[in-house]
């Protein structure tokens, strides 16, 4: 949501030289040449759009009266530097860049945005060329709309400020309310069940991906995107975590931002699982008609002498998942990734109990939240092997397929993205469009 002239937002970065959680908002005042920044939410001032001719005035409120947040350009000797500066009057006209969610200005003949260098550890603000790719300022809603909601209790003085999601369930609530690509501007803290395993323990980075189920918002799954800490090397299904970090909508997961914190964690009593199929029996599908009757059911690739099982975790591109067997029927793992699907017309539709997913374009996958959409299967001979083909692309002949290309010249990273039925691609060893499905036992 693009931000709305004459109400009350805060205005900060994330300077991820120093922090990846903490975002440094204009706080009123110079720090040297620079706008002073400050971590508190409550101690950050307001900032508001004023709309004019070509776009618009940025200020802030000193007292009744407005203090126009401008770039200036100073000339020291034979230096000239571009500043930020608070005045009285309005000199630099912004144009809102829906992309970056931002505002920029022209100011000698190149684009600025406030911000800073990405190659050091400032925390003050100023006018930056866009063309450093450093990092920049966004603006932050007080009321859970726009780019993300202010933290703690906070009672600013522009229109629009409310009480802030303080529950479990009303954080939760506020990061699903993000449009895609937007975060939560502080550090929010959830404890949860896991209830899948989305990437193993790396032990090089030192990371996990997992998937927590909140009590009482089961229903708003919130993965944790590479999380960090004591225990992430033991945790699994059926553990119960707690997370600090940003709330993110990437690409339309919900999802704690990559290198957040493992606050804690406690072991499962070994009850309840979540989605741990361990015990689960699965019996190979032979025919067409077992997929459309709908169920629950594991999809691999049988490739180069080995079966490669779909993740769950529906994105992009979807690398096989780590840590799952199989041999003949008997499907083996601590976290088997269970498809949910279900009739659709003449096809079916895709769900990972939460999501559905869908083809977008090219051989994009996405997730489309709770609209199901819809894939065609057939059946390949007798070969007990089935084509999944999306069917919003029967030109563009799309169809989700496996590719290991690690011997190629140029590899691509192995994985199941959606590829095109072509003559090349199919006479092309790296590709594999026949897909055996396993339902699992009632």
């Amino acid at each position: 949501m693009d931000p709305v002239a004459g109400t009350a937002y805060k205005f900060g970065m994330v300077q991820e030289k120093v922090s990846s959680t903490d975002v440094y908002y204009l706080a009123g005042g110079m720090n040297s040449y620079y706008l002073a920044t400050t971590t508190d939410v409550n101690a950050a001032i307001d900032v508001y759009l004023e709309a004019t001719t070509g776009g618009y005035y940025m200020y802030t409120m000193d007292g009744s009266s407005k203090l126009y947040i401008n770039m200036v350009t100073k000339v020291s000797g034979d230096q000239t530097h571009i500043n930020g500066a608070y005045e009285a009057t309005a000199s630099t006209v912004y144009s809102y860049d829906a992309t970056s969610k931002t505002v920029k200005a022209q100011v000698d003949g190149a684009d600025y945005w406030f911000g800073t260098r990405n190659d050091k550890t400032y925390t003050t603000v100023g006018p930056c060329k866009t063309s450093y790719n450093g990092f920049y300022c966004k603006f932050y809603a007080l009321d859970g709309s726009g780019s993300g909601s202010t933290g703690g209790d906070n009672t600013g003085s522009g229109s629009g400020s409310t009480t802030v999601p303080t529950t479990p369930a009303e954080i939760i609530a506020a990061a699903y309310a993000l449009a895609e690509n937007e975060s939560l501007p502080y550090a929010a803290t959830l404890t949860g069940k896991i209830i899948s395993v989305n990437e193993s323990y790396n032990s090089t980075f030192g990371n996990v991906t997992v998937t927590i189920a909140v009590e009482g918002s089961e229903a708003f799954p919130i993965k944790c995107y590479r999380i960090k800490g004591n225990g992430a090397d033991v945790i699994k299904v059926g553990d119960t975590i707690t997370v600090t970090g940003i709330l993110t909508n990437y690409s339309g997961t919900i999802e704690f931002a990559k290198d957040s914190s493992l606050d804690s964690y406690t072991p499962g009593t070994g009850e309840d699982t979540g989605a741990d199929t361990s015990n689960a029996t699965f019996t190979k599908v032979t025919d067409v008609s077992q997929i459309l009757d709908g169920g629950e059911f594991v999809i691999a690739s049988y490739h180069n002498g080995a079966y490669h099982v779909l993740n769950t975790d529906i994105e992009k591109y979807i690398p096989p998942v780590e840590g799952v067997t199989v041999t003949n029927d008997a499907i083996t793992g601590q976290n088997v990734p269970v498809w949910t699907i279900a009739a659709m017309d003449d096809g079916i539709s895709l769900s990972n109990g939460t999501s559905y997913m869908k083809w977008t374009s090219g051989t994009s996958l996405s997730n489309s939240g709770t609209t199901a959409y819809k894939w065609l299967v057939s059946e390949n001979g007798d070969t007990d092997t089935f084509q999944i083909q999306a069917a919003s692309a029967p030109n563009a002949e799309r169809w989700l397929c496996y590719r290991d290309s690690s011997a190629a010249a140029s590899p691509v990273p192995i994985r199941f993205a959606a590829y095109k039925f072509s003559e090349t691609n199919f006479a092309n060893s790296d590709y594999n469009f026949y897909l055996i499905l396993f339902e699992k036992n009632a």
